[in-house]
Order: C-alpha cells, then sequence, then structure tokens
C-alpha cells in the first residue's frame, strides 16, 4: 500500500524522492522523508494546524514521559485487537509530532505498517525525523508520514486495520472509507476533569468537558475512563503543559504569567478511551 495523490486518489508510486500518479500529478519528498499532499483548498490558513511553539511544548512534555499511563492503555487498546503475527495497518489521524503512533508501532514488535497525517507541516517534520530514528534500531518497522487532511485521507479505500485519534478532529465517514473489513477506531477524548487545576488557575468559573458524543456509523466496543495525576516538578513543565493547549493563549492573562511562575503543580488528567467499531460489523 501507498499514499493517494490528493487530486484523484490514484495511487502515488515512488521514483526516487518523486511521488506520481497515473494521471502525472507530481509531488517531491522532503529531505525528512515526509511528503506534502495537504491541498491548497484544504488549508484553512497560510500556515494551518499547530504552530512550532505548541508542538515543541508537546514534544518536550508527552517525550518526558507524563502522559505514560495513556500510551500504555492506547497499547494495550491496539494490542487486544490485532494480529501481531499477521502485521497491521495503522493510521494516525493528527498524528503530532507522532510520539503516540511511534509508541504504539514499537509494541507491537516491527509487525507493522504505520501512516501518520496532521495539516501541521512543522508537526509532520518532526515526526519523520523521530520516525527515521525510531526505524533505524527496530528492524522490519515502517513509518510513514504526509502533511494532509482528515477530512480527505490520502490512502486507498479498505485498507487500514486501526485508525488512531488522540484528540485531533476528524471526518468519521473517511475513517469508515479507509478501513479494512474488521478495522477500529481508536478514539481519545478530554473527560471532565482533564487539566481540571490548570484550568482554575485560569479562569473565575471552570468548565468541564462534556463526554464525547456519539460517531455516525461506529458503535462502541469498549470504553475506559483513563485518570491519573501528572506532578509537574519545575516550571519548565509546566510551561511546556500549558503552551501545548488552547490553555496557553485563553483565560486571563495575569494569571497565565503567574501560573509559569510556579516551581510544581499537581494536575488532573482526565481520558475517555474508545475502542468504535462500524456499526455494520455489530449488525452481522
Amino acid at each position: 500500500m501507498s499514499w493517494c495523490c490528493p487530486k484523484c486518489m490514484e495511487p502515488l508510486i515512488q521514483q526516487d524522492k518523486i511521488f506520481r500518479c497515473a494521471q502525472n500529478h507530481q509531488y517531491d519528498q522532503a529531505r525528512q522523508g515526509y511528503l506534502n499532499l495537504l491541498l491548497a483548498n484544504q488549508k484553512n490558513s497560510r500556515n494551518p494546524g499547530d504552530s512550532d511553539t505548541m508542538i515543541d511544548a508537546r514534544k518536550a512534555f508527552l517525550r518526558a514521559g507524563f502522559y505514560a499511563p495513556l500510551v500504555e492503555a492506547l497499547q494495550q487498546a491496539v494490542c487486544a485487537n490485532v494480529n501481531k503475527s499477521a502485521g497491521c495497518q495503522l493510521l494516525d489521524l493528527g498524528c503530532g509530532e507522532g510520539y503516540y503512533l511511534e509508541k504504539i508501532v514499537a509494541s507491537l514488535g516491527g509487525s507493522a505498517t504505520a501512516y501518520g497525517v496532521d495539516i501541521s507541516k512543522p508537526a509532520v517534520r518532526r515526526a519523520a525525523v523521530a520516525g527515521r530514528q525510531l526505524q533505524a534500531k527496530c528492524e522490519g518497522l515502517a513509518l510513514f508520514y504526509a502533511v494532509a487532511s482528515t477530512y480527505a485521507i490520502p490512502l486507498e479505500d479498505n485498507c487500514i486495520d486501526i485508525a488512531l485519534n488522540v484528540f485531533a478532529p476528524f471526518d468519521g465517514q473517511e475513517v469508515l472509507r479507509v478501513l479494512r473489513r474488521g478495522g477500529l477506531l481508536v478514539r481519545v477524548s478530554p473527560a471532565e476533569r482533564h487539566l481540571f487545576q490548570l484550568k482554575e488557575k485560569l479562569y473565575a468559573e471552570v468548565r468541564q468537558h462534556e463526554k464525547p458524543a456519539a460517531l455516525n456509523g461506529f458503535s462502541i466496543r469498549t470504553e475506559q475512563r483513563l485518570q491519573f495525576l501528572i506532578k509537574l516538578p519545575n516550571a519548565a513543565a509546566i510551561e511546556s503543559l500549558l503552551a501545548m493547549t488552547p490553555l496557553a493563549w485563553n483565560g486571563d492573562p495575569e494569571a497565565r504569567v503567574a501560573l509559569v511562575g510556579y516551581e510544581e503543580l499537581s494536575v488532573e488528567a482526565d481520558f475517555y478511551i474508545q475502542v468504535l467499531e462500524p456499526e455494520e460489523m455489530c449488525q452481522q
């Protein structure tokens, strides 16, 4: 399997650093190894997606291991629903800088082929660099990244075993299109008290997250609420967590300045982890 052309959805054939479809649409591979398959009419701004600042903050925070319980839960959810010996095809919808996808494919023992898409070019650039480093250590591991829309996924129909989504927006119908028969969507959403202690310092009145709405075309196979306490040991960790979320520019400005001056802080992490299956599977 390979990427598809975002203009005509014909398969892209690689010739050295160039990817070309049967309609002669052409895409150059970046030096870091990713493709830019995001069309101009799919952008909502000149530089869509997360900024360099948000990505660097997220990379520092995640790779420090603060969300390790979430990673372990995702690894268990994926491993419980794939045949490792047969290999599997994974897709991360809104992959960011690649942290979750790397952790999951590594747990599969090199039996997976993984695709990550995100509209942020800086995020995908970082993901591709980290992915190459991981592949050099893990024989048989295949990681591919593209700047692309999660509302028009540049992959062929019925090709993905597990689609992963952590917080990012996506089109459920597109996910249904790319999932193989028996394929599943693993979705992570913020639960009611996620980052409550940060928000109570920024807002006079804290609004809790609502439970994720049902996803059209899918049924819930399993659902888990995961809660744990994050102990942020210094101002740098607090600033990274703040900067990687929309809280970085919301709430009281003076409270934000004061918050990054704290020497330590404990914050609740609260997630819903859903394993979703297409409704047609449940009706058979």
